[in-house]
């Protein structure tokens, strides 16, 4: 039994397998999800009421603030980032089907997450116009190091920090042709993070409608200094606390508000609001795959059966041998659907002694 990878030095993006169900954090309990599916859901948002929502890791404590606004994640397979070229895209879209009426500085947020080291990256794009902010209206810019549960490891149960963040590095890019406060109009944003080399990371996020786009981002966020394009700035980038992106596997959203969808502007009247997402994709390029091996191979009657350490939606093919020298490709179109990489062999069921080889190619996924 042998084990040998190929490699190339480039890949093509590769679609993401996707949950149907989202992931909700919604500690008053009264938003709610509708009409889920692998590319979105609707999203209907009441106003937070301020209700008493206990805080699990805290007795006798309870959530107030952030920490009872509602949340839609999605969390997924590891995808890879160590690697230079090493990236991950994803892609939606974003209507409003309620009028919102923004007296309240909201912002929605995007967040790109690891759960292991409890980390994000985001991208915000501001309701406007924002009275007492930026007077040009909608915007985006970015955030680094947010923790996705306060002062611990990942836990489901208190998701404060997904989607809050640290410091903000402000966007100069406006809406495209439209704001994101008007019903009847579908944006299609689309956030990219991309390893550029051992130290930096590339960060941006397109927003279009209408026709138009508009992009904003930067080229390189080191992240053992926290300088983004070569440009020092305390103030508006902090250092990632857990050192280098190894890793991205979920992503989340939220409406930074109180009250978003404030019909009256009158912040004692209950609202609430829907936004649908739709067409929601992850695509995932890398050069690399982590370390794997055959795990077994089973001798039958029918078929050999061989099982390998894979990525779940990766292609590998399988080769065999007799001598250790010669080898003949069983099958170039083998998908995990799991972490465990399976085939059948059944062109040499009743050989008495055969090698086989598990091979991954960037250029066949």
């Amino acid at each position: 039994m042998v084990l040998a990878v190929t490699l190339s030095t480039s890949a093509p993006a590769r679609p993401v397998p996707l949950a149907d169900e989202w992931s909700f954090y919604n500690p008053e309990e009264i938003s709610t999800l509708a009409n889920q599916s692998t590319g979105g859901f609707d999203f209907t948002v009441a106003d937070i009421r301020g209700t008493l929502v206990p805080d699990p890791s805290s007795p006798d404590e309870f959530f107030a603030g952030n920490a009872v606004r509602p949340r839609v994640y999605q969390v997924f397979e590891n995808l890879q980032m160590s690697g230079t070229g090493d990236a991950v895209e994803i892609r939606f879209d974003f209507e409003l089907l309620t009028p919102l009426i923004e007296n309240n500085r909201g912002d929605l947020h995007l967040a790109l997450f690891d759960t292991s080291t409890n980390y994000e990256m985001l991208a915000l794009v501001h309701l406007g116009p924002n009275p007492g902010r930026e007077g040009v209206g909608d915007f985006m810019k970015f955030r680094i190091d947010g923790e996705l549960s306060p002062g611990g490891s990942f836990d489901p149960g208190n998701l404060a920090g997904l989607g809050v963040g640290g410091n903000s590095r402000v966007g100069q890019a406006h809406h495209p042709g439209q704001p994101l406060a008007q019903t009847g109009i579908v944006h299609t944003f689309t956030m990219r993070v991309e390893r550029t080399s051992g130290t930096d990371l590339s960060y941006s996020l397109t927003w279009e409608n209408g026709g138009s786009s508009s992009t904003h981002g930067f080229a390189a966020y080191n992240e053992a200094t926290g300088v983004i394009d070569g440009q020092a700035n305390p103030a508006r980038s902090d250092v990632w606390g857990n050192g280098k992106v190894a890793r991205f596997n979920g992503f989340g959203l939220m409406l930074h508000d109180d009250d978003p969808f404030d019909q009256d502007n009158n912040d004692t009247t209950p609202d609430s609001g829907t936004i649908r997402i739709s067409n929601f994709v992850v695509d995932h390029s890398t050069n690399e795959h982590p370390p794997f091996q055959i795990i077994e191979v089973i001798k039958g009657g029918v078929g050999n059966i061989v099982r390998w350490e894979a990525v779940n939606g990766e292609t590998y093919s399988l080769w065999s041998s007799f001598d250790l020298e010669d080898w003949s490709e069983l099958s170039d179109s083998i998908i995990a659907t799991s972490e465990v990489g399976e085939f059948t062999d059944t062109a040499f069921a009743g050989a008495q002694s055969i090698y086989y080889q598990v091979r991954w190619d960037p250029e066949n996924q």
